[in-house]
């Protein structure tokens, strides 16, 4: 008796397991709902990326120089050696490698060249007075010339400079009656804007004192002017004595920009071997922000409160910072295909909303950063958020676990793959 039980158990047992094991259809039936819960989940990521897309394309903003093409009659159109803002945002002006500047209002997107192009002088800075009335542009050749953004007329603080010294920066006072100009002959001059008549000048001493003078800034109240050099040093002026001080030592790779941070506790300085120098000019203390890529460091900008510093490339991209941390405040912004052209040049608008950069081929950009804080500033490869992640993981379990439970023999599992078959199936 006890094996009758037994043959009667396993013939329901079998049954069992007949009626209850997966047909062919059933399983495609699984096999297709998993699939359309890992489409799903595509779909999501897709959708993500889509509308970061589209905010980043609204983001980003490209200016194209196609007048002065024409004009021109270049294949290829100069790159642009630096950019900035007027004070009031409304106008933003980009420095160019033919010797063209160019100035844009920003409402209506028209622009216009403050000078004609030439194949032999390169436009390196420029600089808005503090009242915006007055634009000023440091030139290859030696010659530092100002425009009224008003009515456009210009005249020349300084002609030609038959010693072939090439003026590589800018920069206005605080309080708009100096303007500073850094040259490769190792010197600073400061200028009287209304007079066209320097005031001061400024030489290091010692065997390297005629090592280039690359970059200039004042600092917020008007005390101090810093000097940065191809020799790696930064050095601090007082412009109303013309007594100088070393902040940093010499070093291989060269100093190519500097910057105050708004309240004048910070100052910023780029090199050419990728580093950015962050310290406070009263202590000495500070900190180096190194980057992955072996790039040259050609700009810094601090943002109008002080929170992002802003450093731009030579391998194309441009790098913000949080410089309380020393930490990469966001991904890197992508500019240009880097190397070519030596596009580089960054800054902020006044109200802090827009990164104003090149961005190759002789264009300018305008990055929107409170759109940019939801969608990311990289541009190339898609974002991926945290509910796409989930969805992706959970559809390729309910995957495995349903084709798991299908194949299994005699029962499907009690898993959420299971339940996703036998609801659909």
């Amino acid at each position: 008796m006890g094996g009758g039980r037994t043959e009667c158990d396993s013939r329901r047992a079998s049954d069992h397991v007949h009626r209850h094991a997966p047909s062919w259809r059933q399983a495609v039936a699984a096999c297709l709902v998993s699939f359309l819960a890992a489409l799903a989940a595509a779909t999501i990521t897709l959708h993500n990326a889509a509308n970061a897309d589209e905010r980043y394309r609204v983001a980003a903003k490209t200016i194209l120089l196609t007048e002065r093409e024409s004009d021109n009659g270049r294949a290829a159109p100069p790159s642009v050696k630096v950019v900035a803002f007027s004070p009031d945002g409304r106008l933003l002006v980009g420095a160019y490698s033919d010797g063209t500047i160019w100035l844009w209002n920003r409402a209506t997107g028209q622009g216009h060249a403050l000078t004609l192009p030439s194949s032999h002088i390169s436009a390196n800075s420029v600089a808005f007075s503090p009242d915006g009335t007055l634009l000023a542009g440091a030139y290859s050749d030696g010659t530092v010339r100002l425009w009224s953004t008003a009515t456009g007329q210009a005249h020349a603080l300084a002609l030609p400079s038959s010693l072939h010294i090439s003026a590589n920066s800018v920069a206005f006072s605080p309080d708009g009656t100096l303007l500073a100009g850094a040259y490769s002959d190792g010197s600073i001059r400061l200028w009287n804007p209304d007079t066209g008549q320097v005031t001061r000048s400024f030489l290091r001493t010692g065997p390297d004192a005629r090592k280039g003078a690359d970059g200039v800034a004042f600092a917020p109240d008007g005390r101090l002017l810093v000097g940065a050099y191809s020799d790696g040093t930064v050095w601090q002026w007082d412009p109303a004595t013309g007594q100088g001080a070393l902040l940093t030592v010499p070093s291989a790779a060269s100093a190519d920009a500097v910057a105050f941070s708004p309240d004048g506790t910070l100052l910023a300085s780029a090199y050419t071997d990728g580093t950015i120098r962050l310290w406070n000019p009263a202590t000495g203390r500070g900190m180096v922000l190194t980057v992955p890529a072996a790039a040259s460091a050609d700009a810094v900008a601090f943002s109008p409160d002080g929170t992002l510093l802003a450093s731009s490339y030579t391998d194309g991209t441009i790098r913000l910072w949080n410089p309380a941390s020393g930490r990469l405040a966001r991904s890197p912004l992508r500019i240009g295909p880097g190397g070519q052209g030596n596009e580089s040049g960054v800054a902020f608008s006044p109200d802090g909303n827009m990164l104003a950069s090149p961005y190759g081929e002789g264009t300018l950009r305008l990055w929107n950063l409170e759109t940019s804080q939801h969608g990311g500033l990289a541009s190339g490869g898609w974002p991926v958020t945290t509910v796409s992640i989930l969805a992706i993981v959970l559809a390729a379990l309910a995957a495995a676990i349903t084709t798991l439970g299908i194949w299994r023999t005699g029962r499907l599992l009690p898993s959420p793959g299971g339940q996703l078959w036998r609801f659909c199936c």
